[in-house]
């Protein structure tokens, strides 16, 4: 998706905002079929990390998010899946995961 996006703008010489973090989580969720339960979830967690994880990448945040939310929630939904759809590595993605169950219950 960022690929695309950087082509495009490399070609028209218009540069756009980043997506947006809710947009990555939609994308996960869909590929990984995840339970709307745990979408819900995350999206709650992606709230609670809006503020506390500034800097990070929206596609790290989703990820992070959906894995705090399949850890508590399923059980179904694998790291390494999680992993491997959203290209980030397993260590980011636990220790924004850690950071969004922190908050979350803050």
């Amino acid at each position: 998706m960022m690929a695309e996006k950087r082509t495009i703008a490399e070609l028209t010489g218009e540069h756009t905002l980043p997506i947006p973090a809710e947009k990555y989580l939609d994308r996960f969720t869909d590929i990984l079929d995840v339970e709307d339960t745990v979408a819900g979830l995350a999206r709650s967690y992606l709230e609670a990390l809006a503020e506390a994880r500034q800097g990070s990448s929206p596609s790290a945040l989703a990820a992070g998010a959906l894995w705090a939310a399949a850890n508590t929630g399923d059980g179904e939904t694998s790291q390494a899946a999680i992993c491997e759809v959203s290209h980030r590595s397993d260590i980011q993605i636990r220790k924004i995961a850690n950071t969004a169950l922190e908050e979350h219950d803050a």
